[in-house]
């Protein structure tokens, strides 16, 4: 973890300054395309940033929007394609969505299906 001069905001052991990926948690520093864009951010704003912020970060209130879409409030979620975050035919969200995104933020921080 880094200190007040060389931060790790996300936890991953590698100081903001030099991780591909400092918002989101990538300790091996993945690559694919060689583009100096860490994998796990590589495809934000695709699927998963169900509250359509302009910074593109999927985070808790990407989750918080999709439970209120799911359970609470039903209203659209305003970005097509956002909430399909397990990729599934159709585009329709449902359970599956929510267990990705759970899975991406807190587990495997899995790329959502789209940016595989």
């Amino acid at each position: 973890m880094g200190d007040a001069c060389d931060p790790d905001n996300d936890n991953d052991g590698i100081e903001d300054g030099v991780d591909n990926c400092p918002w989101l948690y990538n300790p091996g520093q993945e690559d694919g395309n060689t583009n100096s864009i860490g994998d796990a951010c590589e495809c934000i704003g695709i699927a998963g940033n169900t509250n359509c912020d302009q910074a593109n970060l999927i985070d808790i209130a990407d989750l918080t929007r999709l439970i209120d879409y799911l359970f609470i409030s039903f209203a659209p979620l305003g970005c097509p394609g956002e909430g399909n975050v397990d990729g599934d035919p159709g585009g329709i969200v449902d359970m599956g969505d929510l267990t990705a995104l759970i899975d991406f933020l807190f587990i495997s921080y899995t790329p959502p299906a789209q940016c595989q």
